[in-house]
């Protein structure tokens, strides 16, 4: 039973009058339970301190054995019970949200879409983010960029703008040639697929002439054709008939205002295979072809190592594969060479190389500016390690000092000059069937020196067998060919010569991954066209040009 009393205050609480329940009895009526409303509505916790009005008792604050209960924490339950009128301490949070991505009452302030900002409230019933609306973003994404044409006057460039870390597009640039991979277009329908063919840049354009298609039942056909691309125009341009009869792995070099095709196999599904030991001129300039002398020329050879020598004016040749089975597996080997001087169209014999220098095929052969650099290579029983330099000038031999101890022999590598040094990188060692990740640098005259392993991370399956290299920007790149199963594998990277650091290669874009592609590096981007796809069983269509 309860009475009510009104109780006139005096004093600073001036003429109010208030209200109180005085409970007399055990059971308290359904019109004052206690109830979460009672502790405020905001879940907070109560003192449990009496109430005095102008010294007077307010009575009890509950019901004895009363309960109440409020949310806490991650959308769990607190629980506090009355004892003896008073309410007692609340309880430990229970029940709580697995999983629960916020608690009761928590906001936060996110960042969201161009730069904006939303605020988020916890959700009182599952304890997860309530998203807001994303205000005050900005025109574009960090890193986006945009291309446009406009005001550019030569064909292929365009003007590029950035957006900046305030959500804001920079200036457009200058006009310039797009970055990255870009896929060129395919050339007429009668220019095959092939893989295996000469590949040169003219100073204007790349060349590409014969190679090897294989098609869809494993068929190999030896071609003698070829094309210009006119990279600004995107345009493939087919060359005039008359060029050496069909082959792959053929020499070739462009000198002299000339491309020079020599060498090769010959042969198909039709024919057996065989070497060659002629080859043919073809002048871009007039669009025609001419013949090579074939006197005083190295014996037949597919595969030789063959540079241009800019002090000599001479196409020099060294090495490769004499003969072959009716599989075109190689079953003899050179170890000697020639050299072409296409003004005069006569070839001279090299000197024969210092004694103990195995013939090979598979090797490291480039130009330093002055010298023909030799390394590595290999036959079907062994690889190599050792090398030699050839001065064109005074026609002598020298050899290489011994590699470092940790790199092993190795063919098929990928192997550039840089500005100033031979880098060798990748190959494989046949005889354990095993593809290498390492690789080191040699300064002529001086000494080699380990080339840092990359990182799977930085470069996915550092094991490279047959790998596309070139140098330029700086960096020697490295891309495709087959990892450590031998599969082919996508993906590249590039090292740096400056800091000897290695970083992984822009993927958009990429082309599917091949060996053997016409291929060459123009001074400005990389060229490849064509190759044979995973399991060398068919050669790919399409092209693309990577620039830094």
């Amino acid at each position: 039973m309860s009475r009510s009393v009104g109780l006139l205050g005096a004093g600073s609480l001036g003429s109010v009058a208030l209200f109180v329940t005085l409970t007399t009895g055990c059971a308290a009526p359904e019109d004052v339970a206690q109830s979460p409303s009672d502790t405020g509505g905001d879940g907070a916790a109560d003192t449990g301190a009496d109430t005095k009005v102008d010294g007077a008792d307010a009575g009890p604050e509950c019901t004895t054995g009363g309960t109440d209960v409020r949310g806490c924490g991650m959308c769990g339950k607190q629980k506090r019970t009355c004892v003896s009128g008073k309410w007692a301490a609340w309880g430990s949070c229970a029940d709580e949200v697995e999983g629960a991505e916020c608690s009761l009452g928590e906001k936060r302030t996110t960042d969201c879409g161009n730069c904006g900002k939303s605020n988020d409230v916890c959700d009182t019933t599952t304890c997860t983010w309530n998203v807001g609306a994303c205000t005050g973003e900005g025109e574009c994404a960090p890193g986006t960029e945009e291309t446009s044409t406009a005001s550019c006057t030569t064909a292929g460039e365009i003007r590029t703008r950035t957006c900046d870390d305030k959500c804001k597009f920079s200036a457009y640039s200058d006009c310039a040639a797009p970055k990255g991979w870009i896929t060129t277009s395919d050339p007429p329908s009668s220019f095959e697929p092939r893989y295996g063919a000469v590949t040169v840049f003219d100073g204007t354009r790349p060349i590409v002439w014969g190679g090897a298609a294989v098609d869809f039942f494993g068929d190999t056909t030896a071609l003698g054709d070829g094309a210009t691309y006119d990279i600004g125009a995107d345009k493939w341009t087919l060359l005039p008939s008359g060029g050496p009869s069909g082959r792959a792995f053929a020499c070739g070099v462009f000198g002299k205002g000339k491309m020079v095709v020599w060498g090769g196999v010959a042969g198909g599904s039709a024919t057996s295979f065989s070497v060659q030991s002629d080859g043919a001129l073809y002048d871009p300039a007039t669009k025609t072809w001419s013949t090579m002398t074939t006197t005083g020329a190295p014996s037949p050879r597919h595969s030789a190592g063959c540079v241009w020598s800019s002090t000599t004016n001479e196409m020099i040749v060294w090495g490769g594969c004499t003969a072959i089975d009716s599989s075109g597996s190689c079953t003899m080997w050179a170890a000697d060479g020639g050299a072409y001087d296409p003004v005069k169209n006569t070839w001279t014999a090299l000197p024969t190389a210092p004694g103990g220098f195995a013939p090979r095929l598979g090797h490291s052969m480039v130009w330093s500016g002055t010298e023909a650099l030799i390394w590595g290579g290999g036959t079907d029983l062994a690889e190599y390690k050792d090398g030699l330099r050839y001065e064109p000038v005074a026609k002598t031999w020298t050899t290489l000092p011994a590699a470092p101890s940790g790199l092993v022999g190795r063919l098929g590598h990928a192997s550039v000059f840089t500005d100033k040094e031979l880098l060798v990188y990748g190959g494989a060692e046949i005889s354990s069937g095993t593809a290498l990740g390492d690789g080191a640098r040699y300064l002529p005259g001086g000494s080699w020196t380990l080339v840092a392993t990359p990182s799977s991370s930085t470069f996915a399956s550092p094991e490279r067998y047959l790998p596309t290299s070139w140098y330029g920007a700086g960096k020697v790149w490295v891309w495709s060919g087959l990892d450590s199963s031998f599969s082919m594998t996508k993906g590249g990277a590039s090292y740096e010569i400056a800091t000897g650091t290695w970083a992984a290669m822009p993927t958009t874009g990429e082309p599917t991954p091949r060996a053997f592609p016409a291929f060459v590096w123009t001074g400005k981007e990389a060229f490849l066209f064509s190759g044979i796809d995973y399991d060398f069983s068919e050669t790919l269509k399409g092209g693309a040009i990577f620039r830094p």
